[in-house]
Parts: structure tokens; sequence; C-alpha cells
């Protein structure tokens, strides 16, 4: 689930990001940040105790790999040419790794 989401599910619910902080037991400070983006890639535990305190489990983990590589692909075809090709090896590369085990 992404945070727009998450901010979106709050907003409709009348949720505070005090209450959401006490239920999911994380610093508001670090709810602040996430929130604002200042946190660009909150940890993944973070996010589970987010949405666990919020009810908003995620179906399956398919599902945010998915998502995840959708997001990818797309930042990357908004690259330049020289960017993308610049990128091309190191990325053959990580495939080539984790294909091999």
């Amino acid at each position: 689930m992404t945070i727009g989401e998450i901010k979106k599910y709050m907003k409709e619910n009348g949720i505070t990001q005090m209450e959401l902080s006490e239920k999911a037991h994380i610093p508001i400070g670090t709810l602040r940040d996430i929130f604002r983006g200042y946190t660009k890639n909150p940890r993944i535990d973070t996010m589970q105790a987010i949405e666990n305190a919020l009810g908003l489990q995620q179906e399956d983990a398919c599902k945010t790999a998915t998502h995840s590589i959708e997001r990818t692909v797309a930042r990357l075809q908004a690259l330049p040419p020289d960017k993308k090709q610049a990128l091309a090896a190191a990325i053959d590369h990580m495939i080539d790794a984790v294909t091999k085990e």
C-alpha cells in the first residue's frame, strides 16, 4: 500500500497521525517524516506496522512486488537514452546474479 493510499484511508476514516502513531507504536516524528516525504523508503516493518494498525494488510506479497516492478520500469522509461545505456550493464549484472542462485 502506498503512503498516498494510507493518507487517503486515514482522512476518510478520521484517523489522525497521533492516533496511528500510538496504535502502530511508531514515533510521531517518524510518521510525519514518512507522510511528508522526507523518508523516501520507509522500512518494511514500519510500513507493515502502519498497515496492521489500520487493518490494511497487503492481500499478498505478489501484489506488492508487481507494483514495485511497475514503478521501477516507469522510472527507467522516463530516463534519457544516455542514462538508460549507463544502467543497462548494471541491470544485466544484477539479473544474472539473482538467476544463478
